[in-house]
């Protein structure tokens, strides 16, 4: 099976039909160089020079990722919420993709756990998987 991944931020929310502004993860050179890397939605890496103009306008944002925290147990009341966030940039690519999410598509949070629907809203930042071949929504993870 081959899938496709797509990364944005959600614009618009009716019923299980979601509209996307598509957006890459933008990576910082730790040199202090002009360049930077980014990261498209297959998780392709692409160094090129910063284009500091997007990084002015409304066309970025920056996306906080929840990270596992290896050191508490799972299961256990003190390591709900605990866990260190990760900032990621993401530039938005300008392109808008409407998705329908079917009722056997996974949808999880970006620690894994399952959620609803109802966890996705307008501003949400979402990746969606799609099976190529048939074109259905497979999983979509809230971050």
């Amino acid at each position: 099976m081959k899938i496709a991944s797509y990364m944005g931020q959600v614009s618009d929310k009716v019923g299980n039909d979601i509209t996307l502004s598509l957006g890459e993860i933008v990576l910082d050179s730790s040199e202090g160089s002009d360049e930077v890397a980014y990261v498209d939605e297959n998780g392709n890496q692409e160094i090129r020079p910063r284009d500091d103009e997007a990084f002015a306008g409304e066309n970025t944002t920056t996306i906080i990722v929840p990270m596992p925290d290896d050191a508490a147990e799972s299961g256990t009341d003190e390591s709900a919420g605990n866990a260190p966030a990760e900032q990621l940039p993401i530039e938005f690519t300008g392109e808008v993709r409407d998705f329908t999410i079917p009722a056997g598509a996974k949808i999880t949070n970006a620690m894994g756990k399952e959620v609803s629907l109802d966890a996705v809203n307008k501003g949400s930042l979402v990746q969606v998987i799609v099976n190529e071949t048939t074109g259905v929504v497979e999983h979509l993870m809230v971050m």
